[in-house]
């Protein structure tokens, strides 16, 4: 009840909602309600028809890990309701055994820079969405926090983003020593 016993609810009617989930999902077994309750909220969202609807879920290790067949599920659904998902992940291991899935559902993918992208567990994931080894090679070389490698259904190619030092510490997250 801490986390859904709102006097109102604004998931309905606001443009963009955010949600922190970390005290919840840091909750373990005792997440699952209160994760049910939002599940359900933003079905009930995309079941409006109030237009579209994008779920970002950034640190989405968490989900993937405690409610893969959730996440499953609106990656199949979803579309059809004119509504996306976005998940953000930094190690591609945590994709684990939904990474058919996502791959399959996905139609775009964003590869950060990854010194590690040519080790053998991580060469076996990129393998699965299709990648080879030069593909590997160039994440593993890309600059971190400026190169991304974008990977479409027309195509890939690897991004450099030239932002400014003052643009760059805006952007980061934390702040400036993150930049």
């Amino acid at each position: 009840g801490r986390f859904t016993g709102g006097h109102r609810d604004v998931l309905g009617t606001a443009r963009w909602v955010t949600f922190e989930l970390a005290n919840i999902m840091g909750k373990g077994e005792q997440a699952a309600p209160g994760m049910d309750c939002l599940f359900h909220k933003l079905e009930m969202r995309c079941d409006a028809g109030r237009g579209q609807t994008m779920i970002q879920a950034d640190e989405a290790w968490m989900l993937l890990r405690m409610f893969p067949e959730k996440v499953d599920e609106y990656l199949r659904r979803l579309p059809k309701k004119h509504a996306g998902m976005m998940l953000a992940i930094h190690n591609l291991l945590d994709l684990g055994p939904l990474a058919p899935m996502i791959r399959e559902n996905c139609k775009q993918k964003i590869f950060l820079a990854n010194p590690s992208a040519t080790t053998d567990d991580s060469r076996a994931v990129l393998t699965s969405f299709n990648m080879g080894e030069q593909q590997a090679n160039l994440i593993a070389r890309a600059i971190p926090k400026q190169d991304l490698y974008n990977v479409t259904e027309e195509g890939a190619r690897l991004a450099h983003l030239t932002l400014p030092p003052v643009a760059r510490v805006l952007c980061a997250s934390g702040g400036p020593e993150n930049a």
